[in-house]
Formats: C-alpha cells, sequence, structure tokens
C-alpha cells in the first residue's frame, strides 16, 4: 500500500486516485467557454457600465464583448470595451482575425494578451492610443540643472508636490527637433521656497540650449501605473494612415510600458510614413522579443523617446525602413537585435531618398548601451548621435552603406553640431565588413573622450578607422583590405595627439595604401607604437608629428 492510501485508511477516508477523482482546473484567461463561471457581469463591468454581449466567453476576453474576430466585422467597439472595464484583455487564440476600423483609447491601466490572435488596422486608422497628458505644474528652472546636483530652483514651486515625477525639458539645436537633452525623471522629495529637491542626482548639465530649462511635474493620476501588449500578430497591409507615427501602439503618460512577443508586418502604404510603434514621454519602456517585417517606410518602425530607461530588446527587423530610433532617454539599452535592411536593393531601384538609413540609432541620450547587435544593408546600421555617454560593443556590422559613395560611415558616432552633448564613451570588440564607405567613425567627442579597441574593419571601400577626436585612444584593432575604391586612403586616420598602439593590418590588395595618417597636427604629443602591417604595406602617408 502507498503511503498516501495508508494514511487516507487510519484517517477513515477512502484514497482517491488523482488521476480519475481530480476536478479539471481551466489556465487563468483561457479563453474557454464555460457559462457557469462567465456569466454574471463582474463588478469591475458594472463599474464601467459595460455590458457583457456573449457571457459564454471570461471577463475580458473581447469576444464576450461582441467581437467577431472574422477579419471584416469592425470589432473596434468591442475592444474599446474590453479594454474600458480595466480586465485583463484576452484576445481569443490565433484563429481570431480582428479588422479594426477605429482606434482603442487608452485611459486606465492596460494589460493585453493577444493570445496569438491577428489584428489589422482598416484605413486611416491607429489602433492604441494615448496621448500626452499634460503635466501638473510647470516652471522655468532659475538655478541648479547641473549635473550631481539634487535639487533646482525655480521660478514658481506652484503644483509642485512631494512624490511627484519630475522631468526636464531644454529645446536645443537642431532647430527640427524639440529638444536633444534627455528628461532626467525622478521623484520629487521635497518642496521649500523656490527649491524643488529630487531623488536622484542629475547626470547631465543642462541650460545651453535656446530656450529656459523647465521643470515639469506630474501626479500620480496623471500618469497610468502601465501599458503591456503581448502575444499580437498586427497586419498593417490595410492600414493607410500616415500622418503621424504609432499605427499600432502609441502610448505616452505611463511608468511602464512593455510591448513583448508581437510581429508587426507589412505597414507599407507605399513608403510613406508608417512606424507601427511610438512609445514616448514614459518613465519606463521596453520592446522585447519582437518581429518587425515587410515594411517600407521613409520612417522608422519602431521609435521610443523620452524615457528614463528604454530597452530594446531580442528583436528582429527586415523590410525597406528605418529601423528602431531610441531617442532623449535618460538609460537605453538596445541589445541583442538583427537587423536587416534594404539599402543595396533601393539604391538598384534608383529609391531616393533612401529608407534604410539606419538601423539603430541613438539620440541625445544621457547613457546609451548598443551590444551584441547584427546589423546589415543599412547606410550606417549603427549611429550614435549625440549622446553624453556611449557603449557600442561586440556588434557585428556588414554591408553597410553598399550604394553610391557619399560619405557614409557603418558605424557612426558623432553629432549634428560638433561636439554637442558629446562626453566620450567606448567603440568596443565589434566586426565591421564590408562597407561602401568608413568603416567605424567617430566625428565629435571631447578630447581624450573616445576608446576604440578590439575591433575587426574588413573590406572598406574607404578609411578602415576614422577618428578625429582629440587625444582618442585607438589600440589593439584589426583592419583588413581597406580603400578598396583605389584612393590613397589609410587604414586608421586619427589626430596627431592620440594614443595609436598595437593595432595590425592586412590588406591583400593593395600593398601601397598606408596604414596609418593624420587627419590634422595638435598641439599636445601622442604615443605611436607597436603597429604591424602584415603585407608591408607603408606604416604611414605625410610626416606625422609622433615618434614610432
Amino acid at each position: 500500500m502507498r503511503r498516501r492510501e495508508a494514511i487516507a485508511a487510519a484517517l477513515g477516508f477512502a484514497a482517491l486516485d488523482p488521476q480519475t477523482h481530480a476536478e479539471p482546473v481551466e489556465p487563468e484567461g483561457s479563453g474557454s467557454r464555460d457559462a457557469r463561471n462567465c456569466a454574471a457581469a463582474t463588478p469591475l463591468e458594472i463599474a464601467a457600465g459595460i455590458a457583457p454581449v456573449d457571457r459564454s466567453y471570461p471577463p475580458g476576453d473581447v469576444r464576450r464583448y461582441g467581437a467577431r474576430g472574422n477579419g471584416s466585422a469592425d470589432d473596434s467597439a468591442a475592444w474599446r470595451a474590453a479594454v474600458s472595464t480595466g480586465h485583463r484583455v484576452l484576445g481569443g487564440g490565433p484563429e481570431c482575425i480582428y479588422a479594426m476600423h477605429g482606434s482603442v483609447p487608452i485611459t486606465r491601466p492596460t494589460v493585453i494578451d493577444m493570445q496569438h490572435a491577428t489584428m489589422k488596422p482598416i484605413g486611416d486608422t491607429q489602433v492604441f492610443v494615448r496621448n500626452t497628458p499634460a503635466p501638473t505644474a510647470r516652471a522655468i528652472v532659475l538655478s541648479g540643472a547641473m549635473q550631481g546636483r539634487r535639487a533646482i530652483d525655480v521660478e514658481s514651486v506652484s503644483g509642485f508636490l512631494t512624490g511627484q515625477w519630475l522631468r526636464l525639458s531644454l529645446n536645443d539645436f537642431p532647430q527640427h527637433d524639440a529638444s536633444s537633452y534627455p528628461p532626467s525623471w525622478t521623484r520629487i522629495v521635497a518642496v521649500s521656497g523656490r527649491t524643488v529637491e529630487f531623488g536622484t542626482p542629475l547626470q547631465i548639465d543642462y541650460g545651453k540650449g535656446g530656450d529656459p530649462t523647465a521643470a515639469l511635474a506630474y501626479d500620480q493620476r496623471v500618469l497610468l501605473p502601465h501599458f503591456e501588449c503581448r502575444n499580437g500578430i498586427f497586419d498593417g497591409s490595410a492600414c493607410t494612415y500616415d500622418r503621424d507615427t504609432g499605427q499600432v501602439i502609441r502610448i505616452s503618460g505611463c511608468e511602464r510600458v512593455v510591448v513583448e512577443s508581437c510581429e508587426f508586418r507589412d505597414f507599407a502604404h507605399g513608403g510613406e510614413l508608417t512606424c507601427p510603434v511610438e512609445i514616448f514621454t514614459n518613465i519606463d519602456a521596453t520592446v522585447r522579443n519582437c518581429r518587425f517585417v515587410g515594411g517600407v517606410s521613409k520612417s522608422n518602425c519602431c521609435d521610443i523617446q523620452g524615457a528614463r530607461f528604454a530597452h530594446f530588446l531580442d528583436n528582429f527587423i527586415e523590410g525597406s525602413h528605418f529601423g528602431c530610433n531610441v531617442t532623449r532617454v535618460d538609460y537605453g539599452l538596445m541589445a541583442n537585435n538583427s537587423l536587416h535592411g534594404q539599402r543595396a536593393l533601393e539604391a538598384a531601384r534608383g529609391v531616393w531618398p533612401p529608407r534604410s538609413v539606419r538601423g539603430l540609432k541613438a539620440y541625445g541620450c544621457t547613457a546609451i548601451r548598443i551590444l551584441g547587435n547584427h546589423a546589415s544593408d543599412y547606410e550606417s546600421p549603427i549611429k550614435v548621435e549625440a549622446c553624453f555617454r556611449y557603449d557600442v560593443s561586440h556588434n557585428v556590422i556588414f554591408n553597410g552603406g553598399l550604394s553610391p559613395f557619399s560619405g557614409q560611415i557603418a558605424l557612426n558616432v558623432g553629432s549634428i553640431h560638433p561636439g554637442r552633448n558629446m562626453r566620450g564613451g567606448t567603440v568596443t570588440g565589434n566586426h565591421v565588413e564590408m562597407c561602401g564607405g568608413v568603416g567605424i567613425g567617430v566625428t565629435s567627442d571631447p578630447p581624450g573622450g573616445v576608446v576604440i579597441s578590439g575591433n575587426v574593419v574588413r573590406s572598406t571601400r574607404s578609411i578602415g578607422i576614422y577618428v578625429i577626436v582629440p587625444r582618442a585612444t585607438v589600440v589593439g584593432n584589426r583592419v583588413e583590405d581597406w580603400a578598396l575604391s583605389g584612393a590613397q586612403e589609410p587604414a586608421i586616420h586619427f589626430v596627431a595627439d592620440s594614443t595609436i598602439a598595437d593595432n595590425r593590418f592586412a590588406n591583400g590588395v593593395s600593398d601601397k595604401v598606408p596604414c596609418l595618417g593624420t587627419v590634422r597636427q595638435a598641439a599636445g604629443s601622442g604615443i605611436l607604437r607597436d603597429n604591424v602591417s602584415e603585407t608591408g604595406n607603408p606604416y604611414a602617408t605625410g610626416a606625422l608629428a609622433l615618434d614610432r
């Protein structure tokens, strides 16, 4: 006798066989029809004034509120009803296809599990929409908006309260972009006189733009706690909305936004302004394990702006368009993504202006890390612009700028206005191969602010590594087969006061092109040592103001 049966017998009970007597357990939110459990309206439905249409479906299932899911009937009203209840919204399963002729406003905390259903926005339609809420309080900053400070003085503290979220806004160069400064999201911990104190020290200096820096505060009632969307397929083949970005998800004003395990496909509309995911002015934002395929657009397919933490992770992008843009965030991470543009095909077909311009781009960030991505067939597969700090490491870049040469840089670090906001960073361990222009380029940073090390750069029509930052450190790189256009360009081009050491060179096409060259003389002295040419290429071009 088994131990369980012996105990049951001793207590006077008959031992039950769990395989024959256990009640079936229905997984929570499975979407199965069970009239016994689903018939009654729930307190959330009653509070929202939503009457179920088909009570055989569980609360939150869009079919409970009248969705047909047949791919032709307009199901947008049912989706609005499901979201307004506050239940976890359920898509019903992969057999469901929802035609959406209208938008679904997001006005309360929302969790959507599409359950692998398909949604098709029809015509001039955006789907899930929440616009930027107005701040609770706003004031011009008088002083204190500097790195390391934990308090600012403002013109008036009216409306500023302990516990609110606070962000800073500074309009700056360039004119076409509202601001190249990150928001520095933080909590207010005290308000006294004209001083607003917050929990996290500022990571940058403000105050160099054309307009004054402003402080904006948000009550908890203004920002939603979360918006989450998972496990959906979004078909853009019938979507013609092109007045703005965010055809499927356009979400602002949340403490947390998560878009996970979704597929966005065939958002094209003749190559106009299509961008299925636009996430802006939120505290934390994550786009993870999503697929963006079949898109044709002069815009990007995913845009994350104005966040504290912005994570773009484990995604796949394929199409004739810009990839992902992370703009004006405090801390950004773009990691383990695979991106395939179509720049070479666009050039062959005469598409102008080009669409596959950038794969991953970071702009105006306090700190950005771009790690472990594979990006190919964009004009510049990876671009870092006007970011205060950056780490671009262990990426694999192929076929960058394989189109008529116009100064393309495959891994491109710089600023629209030379030196603006750049505070330095590292470019380490990347593999860059088959480039129509320059392999790695760093064109603006403070003196001594960049380290370029351990990279492999191979088969570039122009220079392998181009760095015009004073006192840069360029060590331990390997450059092969550069200057394939036939110009006498060096493998590494640098400012004369830099440290250039332990680099190796091999050119199987020409043994005449030089390994090293200076872009200009500099007041200071540099270090040049232990660089090796394996194919007998001349060590340098021109006179170097350095000792070998």
